[in-house]
């Protein structure tokens, strides 16, 4: 008897609906598209072969194919909950049911009886019930008799979720059986009829049924036909395109695109594997609703070159993201499953990563996967991948758990050696499931990530704050791979691979359209299979010219884990060479952020560029105003050069808009105006030792206050979030709605498991902020992974600051004594590493308090910040009296440093920049600060 794996995969919540008018159905006909896969390492069951849906439940059951040799009288049941953020597993419980399935393909789900049926050995019908939790409840499994029903060759089962209708398809003869059970819900007395089934369908396997049309969907070879509830073919698809081995159960479930409409259902099918390539199994999420149309194509690229990633050594089998390395003048790539081994077959020989020029000639390799021999075991799952020239630094994205990498090569430059150091933001908090490609926005230092199954871009800053969201499947486009920035027009370029051959779409980075480039012929001509990367970087024949650089998967190794057949392709591109030419928009840069003193106002220093199309040019350009607490004034609103004046103080965003009169772009610049009359006014971030109330703002110490220089808010409440038990004692901005925040005790945070204390760092990620404060948090720096172990609390991190590479500063409360570095609680100490739940790396003094001062008790450092010159900005716990200054514990002053580290040297400020208590803040104490 055969041990057979049943496998839960929860989703979002649906109702199971009465099936419409089923008499008005319209679809197009010949329309089959992959939407996502779920591989083997994701659902844990190897051959999948039996799938069933419950939308009370949101929950897949899974069923394993039954294998020669196993003797079991069991069925385990696994809970998967995918979508879930869970580290390593999506694996959430497990069950067991006495007894054994044949066949897994006959299984179903009965939403009105909220029970899972399976017809086991001996033709009895198994149902099993289900609690609110979505378990299977062994102990109430139960056997129906169906020999009545005469089921000689049963091949897949279906229910309708609003009548309890069971259908069972018999291959021989070929049929269905539509079963309506007895008054009682048994079979003896159920009625049956049969469904006659159309002469093209010859061995069918496999039965589900769209309960939003009442159409029943069945396989027959590489076709998946679908029929009225007579019988009568409405659509015959072709499924000879989607690399599957084994196709085997299925059923319909809501599409895993969480921008469709709710109702819209998509076809899931159990891929169990194995064959002559020895394939993993997988289950295959597949739409028959077709894509929106693309427009017209604007240009048509052209074939330049193709390389074979299969002959490099080592070889790419599935090259995945690919970037342009412009300070060297090379492509740099990542595979993101060469180091797995596919039923004992690898082709992993020490890389997944490769840099190479532009021609196909590889430079150099590296591995970034935890096998080894590995430096940097960062990622096995390397998605796609962009670079910051000006930073040096890589971000790379791993699909499976949701991440962002940002790597830094260290001092060498060089990626996978002994001196990286990483860190990552998880971007599944708002919706992108399914992170593919990135790229790097140089002119406004943003990132932006494809969502695959939802067909999104998303906009991110470097720290992992989410900034917007645009939809590109109104444009035609269907899973996009990737997205590319294009540096020249300050657009973004998103690659889909479209049932027709590969489109490229060229969007505004706000998600206008400005084209769309037909990359199929060319794919064609090159062999492509599965295009997954994009580059758009300078020709290989040294011409100046721009091209598309495009890596394709070919086979994926789940699929035939004996093939390497990764490949490159070098195509024509707008911008020059094989396309001629065509309207791109204007490039705008408003220039840097700015601060100023009122009365003064802004100097205004844009930069804008077109490329004279439309003929006649006609290039316009505009100033407004985008946010702030007053009204701005410009000299001259139409001029790229002009002035800005202020009517207050406070925090402004300005935007620079160019247009050539079809397209449009724009840039902004943030002004950050202080009010007249002294630096006591200097806009600050902070919490407070003690409750007070300061500029009408009743504050506890689990909020952060806002001084914009005239007038105070609150920035975060505490209470809001579940924290208002903890007080703040420091915490760094990582941008207008991602907060780091180090508690001064232990205890529960709301979303993290177990308790934290005061020696780490958590990320709260908000979506509002202010007066009602809500979002989310999770684990950021693990102290105890790094030696922060000193139970007398003096390793508090009691001061915290982020610096523009993403390494922490911190302050303890006590003296610090980890991994051979010592310092001070007048210090501040640099963490280079990993960050997140398992944090890792190592420690560096940056500001030795003692060398310039800071000695008396009082002067125990509580609050630090840096401002864009490198300036430090500090607060103590008492009185301090340094050179040139002195002050309480609820100032802010300044440190302008000459050299950091072993010795630190500079210069004070001569006055506070924050005077705590001209606001009355006597005898509180500044717990934490930041700048704006």
């Amino acid at each position: 008897m055969a041990v057979v794996a049943i496998v839960l995969l929860a989703l979002p919540s649906v109702q199971a609906a009465a099936a419409p008018d089923r008499g008005n159905q319209s679809r197009a006909r010949d329309v089959v598209r992959e939407v996502q896969v779920f591989e083997a390492e994701r659902t844990s069951v190897p051959n999948p072969a039996g799938l069933a849906f419950s939308s009370d439940a949101s929950a897949f059951y899974v069923l394993g194919a039954a294998r020669e040799g196993q003797g079991a009288d069991a069925t385990d049941v696994v809970t998967l909950k995918p979508f879930e953020f869970r580290p390593g597993s999506d694996r959430a419980g497990s069950a067991r049911i006495a007894a054994a399935v044949k066949d897994p393909v006959n299984m179903a789900f009965d939403t009105r009886r909220n029970r899972l049926l399976l017809l086991g050995a001996g033709r009895r019908l198994l149902e099993v019930g289900v609690g609110s939790d979505g378990e299977l409840d062994a102990r109430s499994a139960d056997f129906r008799d169906t020999v009545r029903l005469k089921l000689p060759s049963p091949q897949g089962m279906a229910v309708d979720p609003a009548s309890g209708t069971l259908f069972v398809l018999n291959a021989r003869p070929s049929k269905i059986l539509r079963i309506e059970r007895g008054p009682d819900g048994s079979l003896d007395s159920a009625s049956v009829a049969e469904i006659g089934l159309p002469s093209v369908v010859s061995d069918p396997r496999g039965l589900a049924l769209d309960y939003s049309t009442g159409h029943l969907h069945l396989r027959d070879g590489q076709k998946l036909y679908e029929l009225t509830p007579d019988g009568d073919v409405v659509a015959a698809r072709d499924l000879s395109g989607l690399d599957l081995v084994a196709p085997q159960g299925m059923t319909f479930a809501p599409s895993g695109d969480q921008t469709d409409d709710p109702g819209q259902l998509s076809v899931y099918l159990a891929d169990s594997g194995g064959g002559a390539a020895n394939s993993a199994g997988q289950i295959v999420e597949l739409s028959v609703t077709p894509l929106a149309e693309a427009a017209a194509a604007d240009f048509t690229s052209s074939l330049v070159r193709t390389v074979d990633m299969s002959t490099w050594n080592p070889p790419s089998p599935d090259p995945s993201g690919v970037t342009y390395l412009s300070g060297s003048n090379r492509l740099l790539m990542t595979d993101g499953e060469v180091e797995e081994t596919v039923n004992g077959i690898t082709h992993f020989e020490g890389a997944n990563v490769w840099e190479y020029t532009l021609g196909g000639t590889v430079t150099d390799t590296a591995n970034i996967s935890t096998v080894e021999p590995t430096v940097t075991p960062m990622t096995d799952e390397p998605t796609g991948v962009t670079y910051s020239e000006s930073t040096g630094r890589y971000y790379v994205t791993e699909d499976g758990r949701k991440r962002v990498y940002t790597l830094n090569p260290g001092g060498d430059g060089e990626i996978g050696t002994g001196d990286d150091s990483w860190i990552y933001f998880v971007v599944s908090g708002f919706g992108n499931t399914d992170p593919e490609g990135i790229t790097y926005d140089t002119t406004r230092n943003r990132l932006f990530v494809a969502d695959g199954t939802n067909a999104e871009i998303f906009e991110y800053t470097t720290a992992g704050a989410y900034v917007g969201q645009f939809d590109v499947a109104r444009y035609g486009v269907g899973d996009p791979e990737t997205v590319e920035y294009n540096p020249a027009s300050g657009t973004l370029f998103t690659l889909s691979n479209r049932p027709s051959g590969p489109i490229i779409v060229e969007t505004t980075i706000g998600g206008g359209l400005v084209r769309t480039i037909d990359a199929a012929a060319a794919y064609a001509a090159g062999g492509g299979r599965k295009p997954a990367g994009l580059a758009y970087a300078p020709a290989s024949n040294g011409s100046g010219d721009k091209r598309f650089y495009l890596v394709d998967r070919g086979i994926d190794n789940d699929s035939n884990p004996n093939i390497v057949d990764g490949k490159m392709f070098e195509l024509t591109a707008p911008g020059g060479g094989g396309g001629g030419g065509s309207n791109d928009p204007p490039s705008v840069n408003a220039g840097p952020d700015q601060t100023i003193t009122l009365p003064a106002g802004a100097a205004l220093n844009g930069t804008v560029s077109d490329d004279g199309q439309p003929t006649p040019p006609s290039l316009t350009t505009t100033w407004t105003e985008q946010s702030g607490p007053g009204t701005v004034i410009f000299g001259n609103a139409n001029a790229v050069d002009t002035t800005a004046t202020f009517s207050q103080a406070g925090t402004y965003v300005l935007r620079l808009t160019a247009s050539d009169g079809d397209l449009s772009s724009f840039d902004q610049l943030t002004v950050i105006v202080n009010p007249a009359g002294g630096t006591s006014g200097s806009p600050l971030y902070f919490s407070l030792g003690s409750k007070a109330t300061v500029g009408g703002i009743a504050a506890a110490n689990e909020d952060v206050l806002f001084f914009d220089g005239t007038d105070f808010s609150r920035h975060f409440d505490g209470s809001d979030v579940g924290v208002g038990s903890f007080r703040i004692d420091a915490f760094a901005r990582l941008d207008a709605t991602s907060l780091l925040i180090s508690f001064d005790g232990a205890g529960t945070i709301p979303g993290i498991s177990g308790s934290v204390d005061d020696s780490d760092v958590v990320r709260f990620d908000a979506t509002s902020l202010g007066e009602t404060t809500a979002g989310a948090f999770s684990l950021y720096f693990d102290g105890s992974d790094v030696g922060l172990t000193e139970t007398s609390n003096a390793y508090d991190v009691d001061a915290l600051e982020l610096l523009a590479g993403g390494d922490l500063l911190i302050s303890t409360a006590g003296a610090f004594n980890v991994g051979g570095v010592s310092a001070a609680d007048k210090d501040l100490v640099r963490f280079a590493g990993t960050t997140g739940p398992n944090t890792s790396g190592s420690f560096s003094l940056y500001f030795d308090g003692s060398d310039v001062g800071l000695s008396s008790s009082g002067e125990d450092v509580d609050g630090a910040a840096l401002d864009a010159s490198g300036r430090i900005h500090l607060s103590t716990t008492g009185v301090f009296a340094v050179s040139g200054v002195s002050g309480q514990d609820e100032d802010d002053f300044r440190f302008t440093p000459t050299s950091t580290g072993q010795t630190t040297s500079g210069s004070y400020d001569s006055t506070l920049y924050f005077d705590g208590s001209a606001f009355g803040l006597d005898g509180n104490d500044l717990f934490a600060i930041d700048l704006p």
